[in-house]
């Protein structure tokens, strides 16, 4: 039994780590504007990421039962255990009072399984067969990544380019943005860059997976190569094809931690003697090189008020705005996820990025979990770096498995990994499902096949070794670039890492000791049980709590979104969509999205609705329920200001006046340096002010149009493209002057 729970589980992991780069994640229910617009693609959905989870907790239940049961093997230390508790409770607090609180459980709750599949990780990988069985299918996943990148490079992007010019003005009309604003000229230069992203957020977050995956490959040919193993060519030229594929994604900062690995790596080797008979001496020294580094860094931040570079000086205003953040929160955090609402609050006109991560992993569990939070994950790296580097030991099995086998499992792997994926990729395209399946099958495989054991890996104790000191680099490159960088936030890349940390650690435990099942005594029964008690209870909340309202709230509002342009006679409560809408808000109490949703659909239903004034009032309780859940939230405050300008217009009711006034200040709260929030505010009160005017509403509505003009003069003067339009700006000066004329 012990065998077949343990097979199933090392499966259920592999296809994780190796699906999870592949597909996009979210966890918000939130739709992409763009993606809404061309109807082709499905947004990805936060239950896909909570199945994810459930199956890290199935595979810990199933492993903890079974431990439980029969006799195992010792339970082998990752480090990471005191510090992921720490982190746990960080979580709990932040998210009881995050604004946001869906966000910030989904979130929480997703890193916080990354440390248990490391942990699972180590226990199931106790022979070098399993070890490079896991990387095999790490780095065959990789090399689908990189080749996703030259594909864009090549082909996507050119094809995309050619479409968004042919329907640019239909893409952004639909979506009600004027085609000379700044979203369209930001989204226009990203797009035109060509800057590969592959299958994860962001072209930085791909170049960081792809470096940790390059340094990896490259440990894994060093050590084919020390052994005299043929393969070792071909696995060096797809480390090269990776590097070259970070390189299409056009981040320095992954280049640069690269390099800075590829050193540390040459100096390993220099002096591998004496840091073997060292280990401990040798991990201060390193740890010592990395705090000096640290406070130097922040030193000539703090004396220059910048960093050197364009770049990182931008990630100096998000951490120097975080700080604030943190001096407010710091016991609690924000909440995981919601560091972006808060951003805003603490962000100079002079920082023009309006981010929702501080592009630094240390300052985001700060700011997000608090100082606990930040003493977990500081836990975390200092327990972990002691597991990996810790001294070789010999009493690793090296028994070989026949090469039939490493294909075996390769076959039942690929074909779960991208069997999954097209369902997971948001299309019913065939044809695009048979390209995006068909030739990155083919190199994964192709990859697998050339990384995978076989028996002449046999007894090779000392390539172990050296392929342990590869990972180590990799993961180095990886936390080096995640410094100024968010890919331990996007789960596809966390995932890889958190997987490659289990290769080491694994790699320098002692010879694996099977422990016979204790018997009798309510003591030694609580203590074999207990784990396997917390497992199950986390695997049923998790499921019942998260995943199913999620899920059933994800399938009602796919529904809804499905039928929303196809209304039927009749008022808005008769409506399917409108119930679907409800239906959706009430399977999920936490999601703002299903209310938001909701009220945008009432509020473009109203023009042609047979009661307006009704649809309009819908619209805005369905506002403020989405405004319940996620208070922070600036657009939604922004769009109950809209839906009150025109109720107004329909009814003439002066409280919707009223109203629009409170929501345009809530957002000058929440965003006080935005040209935009005061603008609105403005002109709110300048509309209250015509149909009854006194000298205070006016002289507060000139205040606050000056102000739009003043922040928006005070911007860089290299900035240009979020500057207020010629056009804004003529009809912000065009309100001053009548609120000076309207004086009584």
């Amino acid at each position: 039994m012990t065998r077949i729970v343990e097979t199933g589980c090392l499966l259920l992991l592999l296809v994780v780590v190796g699906l999870r780069p592949l597909i996009c994640e979210t966890y918000t229910s939130a739709r992409s504007p763009l993606t809404a617009t061309l109807g082709t693609l499905e947004d990805p959905q936060p239950a896909t990421t909570l199945a994810f989870d459930a199956a890290i907790l199935a595979v810990a239940a199933a492993w903890m039962v079974t431990r439980a049961v029969t006799p195992s093997h010792r339970w082998r230390r990752s480090g990471l255990e005191w510090g992921a508790l720490l982190v746990l409770v960080a979580g709990a607090i932040s998210c009881a009072v995050a604004g946001n609180k869906r966000l910030a459980l989904n979130a929480t709750v997703d890193w916080l399984t990354l440390p248990l599949l490391t942990l699972l990780l180590v226990q199931l990988l106790r022979t070098g067969w399993r070890v490079r069985l896991a990387l095999a299918v790490i780095l065959a996943t990789a090399a689908v990544q990189a080749y996703e990148c030259f594909n864009q490079v090549l082909y996507s992007f050119p094809q995309t380019e050619q479409f968004y010019e042919q329907h640019r003005d239909r893409i952004w009309a639909e979506r009600g943005i004027e085609p000379d604003s700044a979203q369209v000229e930001l989204y226009e230069r990203r797009l035109y860059s060509r800057e590969a992203s592959g299958f994860l957020a962001h072209g930085n977050v791909t170049a960081g997976y792809l470096v940790a995956a390059a340094l990896a490959t490259a440990g894994l040919a060093w050590s084919r190569w020390r052994s005299g193993r043929v393969p070792a060519g071909l696995i060096g030229l797809v480390a090269l094809a990776m590097a070259v594929a970070v390189g299409l994604t056009g981040s320095k900062g992954a280049l640069a931690a690269g390099l800075i690995a590829s050193a540390v790596w040459c100096l390993r080797n220099a002096a591998g003697g004496w840091i073997e008979r060292h280990p401990r001496r040798t991990l201060r020294i390193g740890w010592a090189v990395v705090l000096a580094a640290g406070l130097a860094t922040v030193a000539h931040g703090w004396y220059h008020g910048s960093l050197p570079g364009s770049s990182l000086d931008f990630r100096w205003q998000y951490w120097t705005a975080s700080s604030r953040m943190i001096a407010d929160h710091a016991l609690t955090g924000v909440g995981r996820e919601n560091f972006g609402r808060h951003y805003l609050q603490y962000k100079p006109i002079t920082s023009p990025e309006e981010v929702s991560n501080p592009h630094n992993f240390l300052v985001g569990a700060t700011a997000e979990w608090g100082v606990v939070g930040l003493g977990g994950v500081v836990l975390m790296l200092i327990g972990g770096s002691i597991a990996a580097t810790r001294g070789p030991h010999d009493g690793l099995d090296t028994t070989p498995s026949p090469r039939s086998t490493a294909l075996c499992w390769g076959v039942v792997t690929g074909a779960v990994i991208f069997l999954a994926r097209c369902f997971l990729l948001g299309t019913s395209d065939p044809n695009y499902l048979f390209v995006s399946t068909a030739i990155p099958l083919i190199v994964w495989a192709a990859v697998f096949a050339l990384a995978s054991p076989g028996r002449a890996d046999a007894g090779h104790t000392r390539d172990l070794q050296r392929l342990a000191i590869g990972v180590n680099c990799a993961l180095l490159a990886f936390l080096l670039q995640d410094t100024i960088n968010f890919a331990l936030s996007v789960p596809g890349a966390a995932t890889t890492f958190f997987a490659l940390l289990a290769i080491p650690i694994a790699l320098r435990q002692p010879a694996p000791a099977t422990v016979s099942t204790p018997a009798g005594g309510l003591r030694t029964a609580l203590a074999r049980w207990s784990p396997a008690a917390i497992a199950c209870t986390a695997l049923l909340l998790h499921v019942f709590l998260l995943l199913a309202p999620v899920a059933r709230c994800a399938i009602t509002l796919a529904w809804a979104r499905a039928h929303a342009s196809r209304p039927t006679p009749g008022p808005h409560r008769a409506q399917p969509v409108f119930a679907a809408y409800q239906g959706a808000a009430s399977l999920d109490p936490l999601d703002p999205t299903p209310c938001a949703e909701c009220a945008a659909w009432l509020f473009g239903f109203a023009e042609a609705a047979p009661d307006p004034e009704n649809t309009l009032r819908a619209a805005i309780q369905q506002t403020d329920r989405a405004i319940a859940r996620d208070p922070l939230g600036t657009s939604l405050h922004r769009q109950k200001l809209r839906i009150c300008r025109r109720a107004y217009k329909v009814t003439g009711d002066t409280a919707h006046l009223a109203a629009a006034v409170n929501h345009a200040r809530r957002v000058v709260d929440l965003y006080p340096q935005s040209p935009e929030a005061h603008a609105d505010l403005g002109l709110s009160l300048l509309d209250v002010a015509r149909h009854r005017p006194t000298s205070e509403q006016l002289a507060e509505a000139r205040h606050h149009l000056q102000r739009t003009l003043d922040l928006d003069n005070a911007r860089p003067t290299w900035e240009q493209i979020r500057r207020l339009p010629p056009r804004r700006r003529q009809q912000i000066q065009q309100a001053i002057e009548e609120t000076t004329r309207s004086e009584p």
